[in-house]
C-alpha cells in the first residue's frame, strides 16, 4: 500500500486526475480516520473533467463508504447528475456505459428513500428502467 501510495502521489504531483482517484480511494480503503484527503483529492480530479472523481465523491457523500465521512444527500444528486452529464457524450465504452448504468441506480436510490431528493416511487422506477436500458447497451 505504501509503496503504491508513494507512485500515485508522484503522478499526483503532475496534476493526473487517474491517480489523484486512486490515491483517494486508497485513503478511503485504508486509512479510515483521514477524512479530509479524500475528498480533497477527488475535488481536485472533478475540477479536471474526471467522470470517476463525481462518482467517489457522490457515493461518499452518500455514506457507501462509511458514517465517518459526512453525509450530504443532496450534493451527492448533484455530482450523480453531472457524471452522468459528462458522460453523455461517450458512446460505444463499455466502461462507461457500466458507470452510467451504476449512476441511475444509486439516483433511482435516492428517490426510493428520499436522500437529498423527494421520495419518489416513480422517480424511482424511472430510473430503474433507465439503469436497465444501459445494462442493454453492454
Amino acid at each position: 500500500i505504501n509503496k503504491a501510495m508513494s507512485l500515485y502521489n508522484k503522478l499526483v504531483s503532475k496534476g493526473n486526475s487517474v491517480a489523484m482517484v486512486g490515491l483517494a480511494e486508497k485513503y478511503i480503503l485504508h486509512f479510515r480516520q483521514d477524512i479530509i484527503t479524500p475528498v480533497t483529492l477527488l475535488n481536485s480530479a472533478i475540477n479536471k473533467n474526471n467522470t470517476e472523481a463525481f462518482i467517489d465523491l457522490a457515493n461518499l457523500y452518500s455514506g457507501e463508504y462509511g458514517m465517518q465521512y459526512p453525509h450530504d444527500y443532496t450534493k451527492a444528486m448533484e455530482l450523480y447528475l453531472q457524471a452522468l452529464k459528462i458522460s453523455d457524450s461517450i458512446k460505444n465504452n463499455n466502461e462507461v456505459i457500466k458507470q452510467r448504468k451504476s449512476i441511475m441506480e444509486h439516483i433511482a436510490m435516492l428517490h426510493k428513500n428520499g436522500n437529498g431528493v423527494n421520495k419518489s416511487n416513480a422517480e424511482y422506477r424511472k430510473w430503474m428502467k433507465m439503469s436497465k436500458q444501459q445494462a442493454n447497451e453492454l
